[in-house]
């Protein structure tokens, strides 16, 4: 890898085995073998998946203890609901139609606010699909409140 090759169509090949012809005698020798390939890594391997995942530092919900830390997809669902939440209120304080814009606006968040949810991996962890669980209900039953407010 360190020489360029003598012409681009010819490749080196060495073997050990020395040829020579019967009954020449010259003083041809094999070419030295060639040296150890040297692998280059961009960047050190890794095992994905090994090691637990650490949430992003100060993004900790008040009520733990002392070390306790909220895990990142529990953490993304407490920002859904709180938005939701925000929603809510709007939905309590619209008056209006199917057809009018604000309706519409309010249909659409909460809907990003199901799909953002959606697309939570729960890793098997019962906690984090109980979480996101209740979350899908809730965001459900404002859409409800909603659609029966525009009749």
């Amino acid at each position: 890898y360190d020489k360029p090759d003598p012409s681009p169509n010819q490749h080196n090949y060495y073997c050990d085995v020395s040829h020579q012809q019967a009954g020449a005698t010259s003083d041809h020798k094999a070419p030295p073998a060639p040296p150890a390939p040297r692998v280059q890594y961009s960047a050190q391997p890794q095992m994905y998946g090994a090691a637990p995942r650490k949430p992003p530092a100060g993004k900790q919900e008040g009520g733990l203890r002392g070390g306790e830390q909220i895990q990142p997809e529990i953490q993304r669902i407490l920002h859904i609901t709180r938005a939701a939440a925000q929603l809510e209120q709007e939905v309590d304080e619209f008056v209006g139609k199917k057809t009018d814009k604000s309706y519409r606006l309010l249909e659409e968040m909460l809907t990003k606010l199901l799909l953002e949810l959606d697309s939570i991996e729960t890793g098997g962890q019962d906690g984090v699909r109980q979480a996101r669980k209740e979350a899908v209900h809730r965001i459900q039953a404002i859409l409800e409140i909603l659609e029966r407010k525009g009749l």
